[in-house]
């Protein structure tokens, strides 16, 4: 795998892009993927190791950027996702990742 070449046994943390595709054609019949998208997020939320999230629920898409210490532990978390049915996903390694949080300045007055 290519990020292995990257990954020369640095004690380094890496940020993922993951997009998951949760559709279930079942599911879809009945009009409503409100359940699988909770279960996702919660999943995520819990895993400590988010960073961010977007979500499509029209086309049963979520993205999500994770911090890990490796392409092994990235598999194992989204593979372990508790649905009853596997979802398909594909990852990409971000060389860089930045947040900005900035908070503009207002009045009050």
């Amino acid at each position: 795998m290519i990020f292995n070449l990257i990954n020369q046994n640095f004690d380094m943390e890496y940020h993922f892009m993951v997009e998951l595709d949760y559709f279930n054609p079942e599911i879809y019949e009945s009009g409503s993927f409100e359940n699988e998208i909770n279960t996702i997020l919660n999943y995520f939320r819990n895993s400590g190791k988010l960073l961010s999230l977007s979500l499509s629920p029209e086309d049963a898409l979520i993205w999500v950027v994770l911090k890990l210490d490796s392409e092994e532990e990235l598999i194992e978390l989204v593979d372990s996702i508790p649905l009853p049915y596997e979802i398909s996903y594909e990852y990409y390694f971000l060389n860089h990742y930045e947040i900005i949080q900035e908070i503009g300045s207002f009045s009050l007055n």
